[in-house]
């Protein structure tokens, strides 16, 4: 379908095209397939991919040449079966992954615990926020990814983290060397 609209052949909306269409959109057929396909098609990623999410976060590329590459692809296909064209992307999301990596249960507490992180996330720039005010305005950049549906771990953590060093040097440029108060 997507090869089809790229290429503007002509695509004749059918149940069927629709449906397809219908299916890219909803993350819950995602997380639904992928309850189905693990354990029963594949075994438990045990915590794998949420170590190579924390490793990959902590580490820059020149220091881990190996580390993990974000985008969700290698995820889906591995935790639903299906392949993906070259040219589609869709990923697994935080509560598929867990799923993936622990189970119904171990999803739940997965789920917990990443909500509690990103609380502390939010209390840590709150309390900064009460010396330099507009740091609340880029709150949508340095969460951006999180509140993606179909962000992984290794995308979220990235971004919040690379996202939150950018912010952080526009204001030590700001007041360090332009002499700005922002």
């Amino acid at each position: 379908m997507s090869e089809q609209i790229s290429r503007n052949d002509d695509y004749e909306v059918t149940n069927t095209s629709t449906e397809d269409f219908v299916v890219r959109l909803n993350q819950g057929w995602i997380i639904s397939r992928i309850m189905y396909y693990i354990p029963a098609e594949a075994p438990f990623a045990d915590g794998e991919t949420v170590n190579d999410a924390l490793s990959a976060t902590l580490l820059p590329r020149f220091l881990n040449p190996e580390k993990t590459v974000v985008g969700g692809k290698e995820y889906f296909e591995r935790f639903t079966g299906f392949t993906l064209l070259s040219s589609t992307s869709m990923g697994a999301s935080l509560l598929g992954e867990g799923y993936a990596n622990y189970g119904y249960y171990g999803a739940i507490i997965f789920m917990f615990f990443i909500g509690i992180f990103f609380r502390l996330a939010l209390n840590i720039i709150y309390r900064i926020a009460d010396k330099y005010p507009t740091l609340i305005l880029w709150l949508p950049l340095i969460f951006l990814q999180v509140v993606k549906a179909e962000s992984d771990l290794i995308r979220v953590l990235n971004h919040l983290v690379k996202a939150s060093l950018l912010v952080f040097l526009i204001y030590w440029f700001c007041y360090k060397v332009m002499r700005w108060r922002i």
